[in-house]
């Protein structure tokens, strides 16, 4: 379903102000369905709101003609809307995609089905499809277990052989090991990746995936230490660090120097996976940011909405026509 913003850029009365809270309120159908109507009664006032769509091209963009009425005992306007999709040529942007390849990804958490990996290629190369007509958007690999690793760099997805090499790339992903969140983050944090922000380098956008609790300490020397492989009495001070370290790594990426944009996706239930945790390293708390996946299935959608709140829903705009006062 289509999600607007609406901008009104003249009329503020009574009947405007309901339109808004409306369009902020009501679903509107999937794009399958050509036509729709409905109409609201509020204060006194009758909206009604008809529209149709014009030139399905199949993929989710489409121009909707909106003709809205709203009358009551003072006023009867006529507005008409149209809905603009986000612009294929886009401003620029990089997005880096963080998947946790850990051993436990080798799972299927769905009986019979495919594997937590299968579903989180699946998802990631769709995310990737979704861009590969924006002319300035380039998208990068990273997977991460016991240590993390740069599968590829940030190119461009309208170069044919970028673009098919990305999703080479996540196709071929394995998974074996811990989870390394720390390094996850903290790795895009080098030259291979961002260095300090400048003026005029584009907006940064990190999706981090993982299945599992932080379970490795990023020691001092460069070596990592698995929370797994320590005596027992000492590993639940292996796990604070694991966690401490991650969050600090989120932070420095966050911070002025770097302005990462930080968006991360809990696959699984508690205590598999700590959504308070996840919820603390992305940039905002509320489910903008964090999602979770309670199975894999969800994936695909998660990936999608992602990419949606990156480049933007489109805008529908108002116009008055044929105003009348009584």
């Amino acid at each position: 379903e289509l999600t607007y913003q609406a901008g009104f850029s003249s009329l503020q009365d009574t009947v405007l102000q309901l339109l808004m809270a409306q369009e902020s309120q009501t679903d509107w159908p999937p794009l399958t369905q050509n036509s729709y109507q409905d109409q609201l009664v509020q204060d006194n006032t009758t909206i009604y709101r008809q529209f149709r769509h014009q030139d399905l091209d199949g993929d989710g963009q489409a121009e909707l003609v909106i003709d809205i009425r709203a009358e009551n005992q003072q006023i009867s306007r006529q507005l008409q809307g149209i809905y603009l999709p986000p612009e294929v040529e886009s401003e620029p942007l990089d997005i880096m995609l963080v998947i946790d390849v850990s051993d436990s990804m080798n799972q299927s958490d769905i009986t019979g089905g495919d594997t937590k990996l299968d579903k989180a290629r699946q998802a990631a190369q769709e995310f990737v499809e979704q861009f590969q007509d924006y002319a300035n958007a380039r998208i990068g690999l990273i997977s991460y277990s016991t240590q993390a690793e740069v599968k590829s760099e940030l190119k461009y997805m309208q170069d044919p052989h970028h673009y098919q090499d990305l999703l080479d790339q996540i196709e071929n992903l394995s998974a074996d090991g811990s989870t390394n969140i720390a390094a996850a983050i903290d790795i895009n944090l080098s030259p291979n990746v961002w260095t300090q922000i400048e003026a005029d380098d584009p907006p940064r956008y990190l999706v981090l995936l993982t299945d599992g609790l932080p379970t490795v300490q990023n020691n001092p020397d460069g070596s990592t230490t698995r929370c797994i492989e320590v005596p027992h009495d000492q590993a639940q001070d292996c796990l604070d660090q694991a966690q401490q370290q991650s969050l600090e790594a989120a932070e420095q990426a966050k911070s002025g120097d770097y302005q990462v944009e930080i968006f991360t996706i809990g696959l699984g239930q508690e205590p598999n996976i700590d959504q308070n945790l996840l919820r603390q390293l992305s940039s905002d708390e509320s489910d903008d940011h964090y999602f979770h996946s309670p199975t894999s299935d969800q994936l695909s959608q998660i990936y999608h909405q992602i990419a949606k709140q990156i480049t933007g829903y489109g805008k529908l705009q108002y116009y008055e026509v044929i105003p009348t006062a009584e």
